[in-house]
């Protein structure tokens, strides 16, 4: 089962849409390397709710993504990558994602609790 910590936040990923709005991915840090999330308002509810998208369980796991598919995310109109690199995990995704996506990298410390 995967976990992820919302105080562990990796950084974002910023994605246009089909309605030519731009959305957020978060990155969160768990028991695997990174987990996607998002949140979205629910049709059906209205209430917001939170899916998960995708994940890599370690750097094993991104260069088999990449040696089958070529490419490590699917997205394509990805608009920008923020990554926080007080997380080493935000190191590993951005050697990689850079390869096909502008990254930026920035520093912060997590708030205590």
């Amino acid at each position: 089962m995967l976990r992820w910590y919302y105080n562990n936040r990796i950084g974002d990923i910023y994605v246009k849409c089909e309605d030519g709005k731009v959305r957020r991915v978060n990155i969160f840090g768990g028991n695997a390397l990174c987990i996607f999330t998002q949140w979205f308002k629910d049709a059906k509810t209205g209430k917001m709710m939170e899916r998960l998208l995708n994940f890599y369980n370690d750097e094993k796991h991104i260069k088999n993504i990449i040696k089958g598919t070529g490419k490590l995310a699917p997205i394509d109109d990805i608009t920008s990558i923020r990554l926080n690199i007080y997380y080493s995990e935000a190191l590993i995704l951005a050697k990689y994602l850079a390869r096909w996506y502008k990254v930026t990298l920035y520093y912060k410390e997590p708030k205590s609790k």
